[in-house]
């Protein structure tokens, strides 16, 4: 399903010499800098930095990517007059870019093919036809570029993943998401648990508590080392307390699937390989740590809030963010069925109630104006139609399919924390597309560029990381 890549003795050359000269631009560049802070032009000097900056981390696709994932933790818009600047995005086009003159100088201009391409590429395809045909269609620019970037950075992902260590690139997400929530837990216990608490991630933290919480799990069960399995039993604990402190129900949903799936699926491997430690490391979480941590959060009266969230799932009657949910649902399948086809276009759910004129009257309309659908499925059903719906639902299926095949049917220990992780991840995306907010767009949509660019990797056991 694809073509190899070959290395070309030019091409390597080519890449040596960019390198090089762009070493010594930067030590260049660096004398003009200086002078301009020695003769107190501050703003003028950090304006002339960001050139070598951006010549630094185009030649390192290795650093861009590490600079593009810890932005992707800080929610700081730059507004602009009908749309907002993030830096994570900035950083998403620098990494895109490094990739690229990478591809470009160390490569032939084969185009290595993944098992997840034709799937996004219909998603994009969908969600340009809705465009075209949109209430609306400024409105539905932004979704549309954003989709096609979220496929950039899949394959720059892909392909960087190629020459480094999948299972690097997934653990710097999980150190850098452990240390937003170690922030997170800290001011959530400094106020008594009588907050809310999201960080400085914004309600992106939601997306990043669903993935990050059962694959620092995965690495605790899965490290060949006992020391790895203590350190990321920590990153877990501090992880799953960030998630509580948040309030959503929704992480806490899924994380409440997750983890059993992800605790029977390793039981079953462990016995499956003869893996005594990851076999005793489930039972020791079921009969010891589950228990342990269920007491403590129930006698602790700093998740108070969190109980009192927990308990408008028992009422009678649907009350606050229950209503407000069931509400959205209800708006997505009265849009869906104004137009099953093309939908209300991409990004038109801002101006739903000018389409269902019945919800200007709704008491719940002052939430419903400018939020998401709280369902990707559904909220894919009513802007994209049919085909849109279609095509976030395969993508989903398969996703879960490769990462289902990627952890039964590795045998390296080695390789296992990996597998596991991208399994439990597939996991995740592919049931919270039907209750969840997001995926495809903003934070979100990089996390699952991430996860799907890492999952394509996985699936092709001919290629191997490179240094």
């Amino acid at each position: 399903m694809h073509s190899a890549i070959q290395d070309h003795p030019i091409s390597r050359i080519s890449w040596r010499a960019f390198s090089i000269w762009s070493a010594v631009l930067l030590i260049l560049a660096a004398v003009p800098a200086v002078w301009l802070l020695i003769s107190g032009r501050t703003i003028m000097a950090a304006a002339y930095c960001t050139i070598p900056f951006i010549v630094f981390f185009i030649s390192s696709p290795r650093y861009s990517f590490y600079l593009f994932l810890a932005l992707n933790f800080i929610y700081a818009p730059y507004y602009l007059t009908g749309m907002a600047i993030h830096p994570w995005d900035l950083a998403a086009l620098l990494f895109a870019a490094a990739a690229f003159v990478s591809w470009m100088l160390k490569y032939s201009s084969t185009m290595d093919k993944t098992s997840l391409d034709y799937y996004l590429l219909f998603l994009i395809l969908a969600t340009a036809f809705s465009a075209f045909f949109a209430y609306r269609p400024a409105l539905s620019i932004v979704p549309t570029v954003r989709i096609i970037l979220v496929f950039v950075i899949f394959r720059a992902i892909y392909y960087l993943s190629g020459r480094m260590s999948p299972s690097k690139m997934i653990q710097f997400f999980i150190h850098a998401y452990t240390l937003v929530s170690l922030y997170n837990c800290l001011v959530f216990f400094s106020h008594g648990g009588g907050i809310r608490i999201f960080g400085f991630s914004g309600i992106a933290f939601e997306t990043f508590c669903m993935v990050g919480v059962p694959v620092s799990l995965a690495y605790a069960i899965w490290h060949p080392r006992n020391s790895g399995r203590v350190f990321y039993s920590f990153l877990f604990l501090i992880n799953l307390i960030a998630t509580v402190a948040t309030g959503s129900r929704g992480p806490l949903l899924t994380i409440g699937i997750a983890i059993p799936v992800l605790l029977l699926a390793s039981y079953i491997k462990a016995r499956k390989t003869g893996c005594s430690y990851a076999r005793k490391y489930v039972h020791g979480f079921v009969i010891i740590l589950i228990p342990v941590v269920l007491a403590l959060i129930i006698s602790s009266g700093y998740f108070l809030l969190v109980g009192e969230r927990f308990e408008e799932l028992g009422a009678e009657q649907p009350k606050g963010t229950i209503l407000l949910r069931l509400s959205l649902w209800k708006a997505a399948i009265e849009g869906f069925l104004l137009d099953p086809i093309t939908g209300i276009g991409i990004g038109n759910f801002r101006v739903i109630d000018d389409l269902l004129t019945h919800l200007k009257f709704d008491a719940v309309r002052y939430y419903l104006i400018g939020l998401s659908f709280h369902n990707v499925f559904l909220q894919y059903l009513a802007e994209t139609g049919i085909p849109g719906a279609l095509a976030i639902l395969l993508l989903g299926w398969n996703a879960l399919k490769i990462g289902r095949r990627v952890f039964l049917f590795n045998g390296k220990t080695e390789d296992l924390p990996l597998a596991a992780s991208l399994f439990i991840s597939a996991f995740v995306f592919f049931i919270t597309i039907f209750y969840m907010r997001a995926w495809t767009w903003g934070q979100e949509g990089y996390v699952l560029a991430l996860i799907l660019a890492l999952l394509a990797r996985s699936y092709r056991p001919t290629q191997t990381a490179g240094g």
